[in-house]
């Protein structure tokens, strides 16, 4: 199985359990209406962020809407 991930490289002196604090309770909701009405909430967050000497990981979790054909007709879906 494939993970995709992003690696960032600082190089300037900073504090790293600072940006883990700052980025520890990280949640983001967003309502998305569909075209029937009904209101879905998508979530854009950070889970089990930990700090390790010089490393910050976590996984960052963003919910979003795709489109897909169903039955000939064009549907959208959430993915989380």
């Amino acid at each position: 199985m494939v993970l995709p991930a992003k690696i960032f490289e600082i190089k300037e002196e900073i504090n790293f359990g600072l940006i883990t604090q700052k980025q520890k309770d990280f949640h983001e909701e967003k309502n998305y209406e569909k075209t029937d009405g009904k209101t879905i909430n998508l979530v854009t967050e950070i889970l089990d962020l930990r700090l390790n000497e010089n490393l910050i990981s976590g996984i960052y979790s963003a919910d979003f809407m795709q489109s897909r054909h169903y039955r000939r007709n064009l549907v959208k879906h959430p993915y989380y």
